[in-house]
């Protein structure tokens, strides 16, 4: 299955908003209003982790222009035109592959079975 770089730059951009929409709620008092931001944002969370099987493959299948392309859409997105911004954005990348990997290894232990999800959702620290 192809996934493709389309696909990709919607996750990447989910990822990127909700980095930067965490960092805006924690740099500023606290505000009603970031909150529901943050909520608008993490409804993209699932659609984030549906994609991660597919996220390290495609980026190991990117070529030079299409790297460009991924780093080119979220800098002009955000307004980033300084030299640190293409790590900011491979380290977003980063996550969304290391999130791929943590899904793949927590549905190899049955984590998402129903049953573990259920008793989860019920522990409180």
């Amino acid at each position: 299955m192809q996934f493709g770089i389309e696909n990709l730059k919607k996750i990447l951009l989910a990822v990127f908003v909700l980095i930067y929409t965490l960092f805006e709620i924690f740099e500023s008092k606290f505000k009603w209003m970031k909150l529901l931001k943050l909520l608008n944002v993490v409804k993209e969370i699932p659609r984030v982790v549906a994609s991660a099987p597919f996220i390290d493959r495609e980026l190991d299948d990117l070529s030079t222009e299409e790297h460009k392309e991924l780093i080119d859409f979220i800098a002009e997105r955000f307004e980033l035109d300084n030299e640190n911004s293409e790590e900011a954005i491979e380290a977003a990348l980063m996550w969304m592959v290391a999130t791929g990997n943590a899904v793949e290894k927590f549905k190899e232990l049955g984590v998402f079975s129903k049953k573990k999800k259920q008793k989860a959702v019920h522990v409180s620290g």
